[in-house]
């Protein structure tokens, strides 16, 4: 990996220069002086031996580690809504630099099964009563699982649909079959999330939503399913926008 890293850094002559229209869209994501530095070199410790330049290490972000998922974060030192900084201080609490995306994505998930419950007030959507509050409605739940998963590093974004509760599903939990389907119909907000180069879709309310059938509280029959596996009951509002 480190030889793989020198030819990088080699190739974009250690300083690079991008187009215009490259360097426009990176920096819509973070900028330079905003970007996590020491987050980036933690989780990315072959790089770390080689440089610790920080124009040197951001450039690589632009130029190589974007193409590679190696994602970046903005520095907790520029955030500052509060609800935001726990968010940093929840995803850095529960995942780390040795785990895998996928280890990441799973902690997330278990994290917020075990401690967001669903509003049945229909009073919390978005990531301050999620975090706060411990509250929230689909949207807050897929709002605060991208928000974490972002700050983990892993690329997610929200998806919007409907749900059928007409259609029911076969799962096993607890060594039981079991049907579930949605309580009822209308919109719905879930996930994709891009995990080891591979796009997923998870949909963490469905998952905390069986609680009382399972003695951990949550299943996870809806996390990093494949898109066609989720459409079963779930319908996308825009199937342009699905990641496969």
């Amino acid at each position: 990996m480190k030889n793989v890293i020198k030819k990088a850094l080699v190739s974009i002559g250690i300083v690079a220069v991008l187009s215009s229209s490259q360097m426009v869209n990176a920096q819509e994501i973070i900028s330079a002086e905003s970007f996590d530095y020491e987050w980036y070199l933690e989780q990315h410790p072959d790089l770390a031996a080689i440089t610790t330049d920080p124009n040197t290490v951001y450039q690589f972000y632009l130029t190589v580690g974007l193409g590679a998922d190696w994602n970046g974060r903005i520095s907790p030192a520029y955030v500052t809504n509060e609800t935001e900084l726990k968010c940093y201080g929840i995803a850095d609490t529960i995942t780390n630099a040795t785990m895998t995306q996928r280890e990441k994505a799973t902690a997330i998930h278990n994290w917020m099964c075990q401690n967001i419950k669903y509003d049945y007030s229909f009073s919390h959507y978005t990531v301050k009563g999620a975090i706060d509050e411990g509250l929230a409605v689909c949207q807050g739940y897929a709002e605060t699982f991208e928000k974490l998963c972002n700050i983990a590093g892993i690329e997610c974004e929200t998806v919007t649909g409907t749900v059928n509760p007409s259609i029911e599903r076969k799962v096993n939990i607890d060594g039981k079959t079991i049907y579930i389907h949605a309580a009822g119909n209308g919109g719905h907000a879930w996930n994709q999330v891009k995990v080891d180069g591979q796009w997923y879709q998870v949909d963490v309310t469905w998952d905390d939503g069986y609680e009382h059938l399972t003695s951990k509280g949550y299943i996870s029959e809806f996390f990093l399913i494949t898109p066609d596996n989720m459409m079963y009951d779930h319908t996308y509002s825009n199937p342009d926008s699905i990641h496969y």
